[in-house]
């Protein structure tokens, strides 16, 4: 619930801003007073920008008149003296404006629907939304790919079909991928040279050759055996 405070006294100031700023940082306005600021601008958009002149010195205004070569709408402006001797020049700088919790102001919405805002680094913009993916319609299971130039939607083919391959294995011959099936003869593998295989044959290692050959198997009969 409120809670109702009863005051003795309360004194009313009639300030200038400067002697407001003067007066907050001195620390000498009391709980019990208000300050009223006598020279304060009632607002402080404006679509025509006031001349930059000494009287405008440390002033800021939001520009909300149509973008120009020297203003932009939507962003706020301070009137600052380069302080040159004897004659300043005056001029209206852009400032950024940060909100509580920090972060730099928005740009005008106006116009800008649908999107995105970006940066340079320096500056906020909006820009529109990049269009760089290609339809997906007809598209189903493909993938994106590029050529380095052009993105695109392609077919993934790394396997053949596996329709009827069952119990086969995945091989290349350096181009193109296959099934093929597992080998179950001696005459399919690398190092196997068998010809004109008969029964009795026994399997020898060439080793000049590198390979195992069919051979007949001779068998050695001792007639004689002398301990």
């Amino acid at each position: 619930m409120p809670t109702n405070t009863k005051v003795k006294s309360l004194k009313i100031n009639t300030l200038t801003k400067a002697q407001f700023d003067v007066a907050v940082q001195g620390g000498v306005i009391g709980a019990n007073e208000i300050s009223i600021i006598t020279d304060l601008d009632e607002s402080i958009q404006v679509s025509t920008m006031p001349t930059a002149a000494a009287s405008n010195v440390d002033k800021v205004y939001q520009y909300i008149g149509a973008t120009t070569s020297s203003y932009t709408n939507g962003y706020f402006y301070k009137c600052v003296s380069d302080g040159a001797t004897p004659t300043p020049n005056y001029s209206w700088t852009r400032i950024d404006v940060q909100p509580a919790g920090g972060g730099s102001s928005l740009p005008p919405q106006a116009g800008n629907s649908g999107k995105f805002l970006t940066t340079d680094g320096t500056d906020a913009s909006w820009a529109n939304i990049p269009t760089e993916i290609p339809t997906q319609t007809g598209n189903s299971g493909k993938f994106l790919t590029t050529n380095g130039s052009v993105v695109s939607w392609a077919t993934v083919d790394a396997l053949p079909s596996q329709t009827g391959q069952s119990g086969k294995y995945l091989t290349t011959n350096g181009t193109t991928a296959s099934w093929s099936a597992i080998s179950q003869n001696l005459s399919d593998l690398n190092d196997t040279v068998i010809s004109s295989a008969t029964t009795g044959q026994v399997l020898t290692y060439d080793g000049t050759a590198g390979k195992w050959k069919n051979e007949t198997s001779y068998a050695m009969v001792i007639t004689d055996y002398t301990a």
